[in-house]
């Protein structure tokens, strides 16, 4: 029976199919649970990267590859005398992790798993992000009860050209002074970030920072003072902490939901965030692939691109009564059924993972 070890950065032992002590990068790891019964089924053994000697394994799959990670590391030292086949799995963009998508890196596995819709089929195979699917609402939260405007995300910094971490300050700090308010839920919004992190992150741009530098672009040093030195906070009111629950507990309770993908405009590369509103009943305001409209109808989900500021948004939000509401809620209950058992969905994305790194 072949081996197989997944390597999910700084995760150990069984949490990594166990739901309840799930990986941070994800909202669960209802993949990796998923994935493990999946396999098992086709007669594979599954198993955690620190469970066995990499020496052992017949397969080695890393979930992204972060250059601090002591498994990473290892497997780099070790690579050469490895007889398993190495396949990375690529959930992360370069606006939260570059180091995964350069040529020196990608040279070390035979297979990849990517979002990116240029996958050759040979050693890059695409996938679409899976989700859980939750095709009745569990929640069933009166309009009336609801409140206006959420969101749920850590406060980042990226010098990446194209991301959105900004867009989401700038989102909260427009709404806040509506009549109507914001909640942002979600670590160091009103925090100095740790100085060291922020100065290796700009280490590691150096190139892109000079560059901007030669071409009179001073707006990535801005936003490198603004997070370190936190110049601008948030209402304490606005910031409500951690949240109690997951994100789909948190996005119920509310109509709208500010739903930036970590960077925009980078085809393919989409996250749990859209799914995590839609399965709530909450009608996310989108921003991140262009192509999202081919896998999503438009009529579940309001899409950013299409206001010129936050404030022709909020103007738009406003003017939504009940009946347009709820008409965006039927839209999203008819595309989740259908979605069930479609490219998004758990069963499909362990098929692809099988297929594409494991099997032939």
């Amino acid at each position: 029976m072949e081996l197989i070890l997944l390597a999910v950065p700084y995760v150990r032992g069984d949490a990594l199919f166990k739901p309840k002590n799930a990986p941070s990068i994800l909202e669960s790891n209802a993949m990796f649970v998923s994935l493990q019964q999946y396999l098992t089924k086709k007669g594979y053994r599954v198993a955690n990267i620190d469970q066995h000697d990499m020496a052992e394994a017949d397969h080695i799959v890393f979930v992204d590859a972060v250059i601090s990670d002591p498994w990473f590391k290892q497997f780099r030292s070790r690579r050469k005398e490895l007889k398993a086949r190495a396949s990375l799995l690529i959930i992360d963009a370069p606006v939260v992790n570059a180091f995964q998508h350069t040529k020196r890196v990608l040279r070390l596995f035979d297979r990849v798993l990517t979002w990116d819709p240029h996958a050759d089929q040979q050693k890059f195979f695409k996938y679409l992000f899976p989700n859980v699917i939750l095709t009745t609402d569990p929640f069933k939260v009166p309009y009336a009860k609801k409140k206006f405007l959420g969101m749920v995300n850590a406060n980042k910094l990226s010098l990446y050209q194209k991301e959105l971490y900004s867009e989401r300050k700038n989102a909260a700090l427009f709404f806040e002074q509506q009549p109507e308010g914001i909640d942002v839920y979600g670590n160091g919004w009103n925090e100095r970030p740790p100085f060291l992190y922020v100065m290796m992150h700009a280490g590691y741009r150096s190139p892109y920072l000079l560059e901007r530098v030669l071409h009179g672009d001073f707006s990535p040093f801005v936003r490198l003072w603004q997070h370190v030195f936190n110049t601008r906070p948030l209402l304490k009111n606005t910031v409500k902490g951690r949240a109690e629950g997951s994100c789909v507990d948190v996005y119920a309770t509310y109509k709208f939901a500010i739903c930036f993908e970590n960077a925009r405009d980078i085809p393919g590369y989409a996250t749990e965030k859209l799914f995590n509103c839609l399965n709530a009943r909450c009608v996310p305001i989108y921003w991140g692939d262009r192509e999202m409209e081919r896998h999503v109808p438009k009529n579940c989900y309001i899409d950013r691109r299409s206001f010129a500021s936050n404030h022709e948004l909020y103007t738009f939000l406003k003017n939504i009564d009940k009946k347009t509401y709820e008409t965006y809620i039927k839209n999203i209950n008819a595309f989740l059924k259908k979605a069930k058992n479609g490219p998004f969905s758990l069963r499909s994305f362990c098929k692809t993972f099988y297929d594409g790194l494991i099997c032939g």
